[in-house]
């Protein structure tokens, strides 16, 4: 009886994430006063944002029988938008923790679209705000789409395709002048 149901059992079931491995890079001092980029959870469309990995196949969404995300995927994308910005600016902290003092300025993004397709075709459309702490200065905002075409066959291969387009939008999100 034991071996039939050992023998039912599907493939290892493997969990991914998003972050990147710490940098083995020294940090820069922050100084006295640092700025402050805060960056909200990223707003994802409800059919993607959960920890099935989804593949489209058509009008079909296909789902990952051996792969997860250890989190929820909007979650996961706005650790990595937090690591790629916070790499651009050593000399500020990047959080997404809030903090007892404003933020010198906060970024919001929503994502419109996030499609991995069985071919290979990938796509993120993002909208996202600039909010300086400063109520003098305005609020900005901008918009993208990236595309990628990349292969898909291993649940490794999603994770590589849905890294790079994030690290792409952090790429065109300038929070300006850190004032």
């Amino acid at each position: 009886m034991a071996l039939a149901l050992a023998g039912c059992a599907g493939p290892p079931l493997s969990t991914y994430t998003l972050s990147l491995p710490p940098s083995p890079a020294a940090e820069a001092p922050l100084g006295p006063a640092p700025k402050v980029i805060a960056v909200s959870r990223v707003v994802l469309q409800s059919d993607m944002d959960g920890t099935d990995m989804i593949l489209r196949d058509g009008s079909v969404l296909r789902r990952s029988l051996t792969g997860r995300w250890g989190s929820r995927l909007s979650v996961g994308m706005t650790d990595r938008l937090t690591e790629r910005l916070a790499a651009r600016y050593p000399r500020a902290v990047v959080t997404t923790t809030p903090l007892t003092d404003a933020p010198t300025v906060s970024i919001r993004v929503t994502v419109g679209r996030f499609d991995i397709d069985t071919a290979g075709n990938a796509v993120l459309e993002a909208a996202w705000l600039i909010v300086p702490a400063n109520p003098k200065l305005p609020v900005r905002q901008d918009r993208t789409r990236i595309t990628l075409q990349a292969p898909v066959a291993t649940d490794q291969d999603v994770v590589d395709v849905t890294g790079a387009l994030v690290d792409r939008l952090a790429a065109r999100i300038d929070p300006g002048p850190l004032q």
